[in-house]
């Protein structure tokens, strides 16, 4: 979309990529064909070494902005160019793998564009195979908007908010994001983004009963090495925000969050026969679980 003809009242939807082409055009594709037609796309290419500049100058819509990173900064420097570039009042994250249905930018808009007092937008979403055969749908079964302010926003944080269904306010994420600690967001920077809007307590968030998401499972997601990254950098997560001044109360649902995640890794780590390693995330749960009920360190 020319700058003179943009709207700052309108959604920026930002796809970071990386080496995807045969993927990213369905995400771009998914962006344009939104029933609220004012939006624009912006795509920051992260130093891709492949075909991805190519697919991108297949794109002749004046709504997309494309920005190459000249190589691969990481996640989180990626959204933060895209953030930068962004000219909307309303940013959505869209994953290179990931789809939006055409309704997904208007269901968020009209609800939040009406209560200045939401910071974000989530919904239900349903998972896909590479053959876009249905695998599964989280959170149907809520057939009703929940409202979360506060305490309650963090807790959903860890239980129905999925970022990638998210539609954020600008500047809510733009009031946090300095407080984004690059090597802890470098891999998954939307987990901090996340856990920052919900102990922010500049806004509330709202779950919309509706199912406008696709989140693609392929097989570079199930791969072991991407798997010990992800655990990884989202125990590191929990652990820097453990270590920041929250309430009794906050600390306790991250707490139980971080233990819950060592048995999710410790599982998983024993039952692919890697016992040294599920031995030792499951004792790591037991003493986060430990702290959490007698302060035993």
């Amino acid at each position: 979309m020319p700058p003179d003809t943009f709207s700052t009242d309108e959604v920026s939807i930002i796809i970071p990529t990386f080496n995807r082409p045969a993927l990213l055009p369905q995400a771009i594709r998914s962006a344009l064909a939104q029933t609220h037609s004012h939006i624009e796309v912006v795509v920051v290419d992260n130093g891709s070494t492949d075909q991805t500049q190519q697919v991108l100058q297949t794109f002749t819509d004046p709504r997309v902005r494309c920005h190459r990173l000249p190589v691969n900064v990481g996640t989180f420097a990626a959204w933060e160019a895209g953030r930068q570039l962004a000219r909307g009042k309303y940013l959505v994250f869209l994953a290179d793998d990931d789809q939006l249905r055409p309704e997904f930018v208007a269901n968020r808009w009209q609800r939040m564009d009406t209560d200045p007092e939401v910071m974000v937008a989530f919904s239900a979403f349903e998972t896909r195979d590479s053959t876009g055969a249905l695998v599964s749908v989280h959170h149907q079964e809520r057939k009703t908007e929940e409202r979360y302010p506060a305490i309650q926003l963090l807790k959903a944080a860890f239980l129905e908010w999925f970022s990638g269904t998210s539609m954020y306010r600008k500047c809510a994420v733009d009031g946090v994001w300095c407080l984004m600690a690059p090597d802890i967001a470098s891999l998954i920077p939307d987990l901090p983004l996340t856990l920052l809007l919900a102990l922010s307590g500049m806004g509330v968030g709202v779950f919309i009963s509706v199912n406008d998401f696709i989140s693609l499972s392929h097989s570079e997601q199930a791969s072991q090495a991407r798997k010990i990254q992800i655990f990884a950098a989202k125990a590191a997560a929990l652990e820097w925000f453990l270590a920041r001044r929250l309430s009794g109360e906050q600390a306790a649902i991250v707490r139980e969050e971080l233990a819950h995640w060592h048995v999710v890794w410790g599982r998983q780590l024993a039952g692919e026969v890697v016992l040294p390693g599920g031995r030792r995330h499951i004792w790591k749960a037991i003493k986060v679980r430990l702290t959490l009920s007698s302060g035993w360190k």
